[in-house]
């Protein structure tokens, strides 16, 4: 799907149709900015809170990047609290796609931020990323829904590259 982002006014009211089907759609959506280049990417960022879903959605991926060939950095952000005591996690989670995907040699950041959606985009420009993944997670509960935008959305509404959703029920 093509986006033309949104912000300001438009963003807290209104949205994007490409956002929105990003967060609700079954199946994997690729959405490419307007003013976006085609190139052969050869970095992806697969952006995690470290998901049980994260192996189905990473075995999608692979599948998608035998195109590409790219590397794959795996980034989970903090908010910046619990950055020192997640190590253990961190490490547990790393070893645990290690032993799942031998084939594949992925790398991994794990970093800090109070907005995870800000963090996200700038952790992509300092990386290079030329496609964004992620799995968006549906809100429970109306009051989240309300109150708390998506990231994907957030994301989906601000990225210069192509972003890849690949929802895993």
């Amino acid at each position: 799907m093509g986006t033309s982002g949104a912000s300001g006014l438009k963003e807290q009211l209104i949205g994007s149709f490409t956002a929105e089907v990003m967060t609700k759609a079954p199946c994997p959506v690729l959405a490419i900015p307007n003013k976006y280049k085609f190139r052969i990417p050869k970095k992806i960022m697969y952006a995690t809170n470290y998901t049980q879903k994260d192996n189905k959605v990473l075995e999608v991926l692979l599948k998608f990047n035998e195109v590409f060939n790219a590397s794959i950095n795996i980034l989970h952000v903090d908010w910046g609290i619990t950055l020192f005591t997640a190590d253990e996690d961190y490490e547990k989670y790393k070893k645990s796609i290690q032993n799942h995907f031998k084939d594949f040699e992925f790398t991994f950041n794990h970093t800090a931020g109070k907005d995870i959606s800000k963090t996200i985009l700038e952790e992509t420009l300092l990386d290079k990323t030329e496609i964004l993944v992620m799995n968006p997670l549906k809100r429970k509960g109306m009051w989240n829904r309300i109150f708390e935008k998506s990231v994907t959305k957030k994301i989906a509404y601000h990225v210069p590259f192509p972003l890849l959703t690949i929802p895993m029920k």
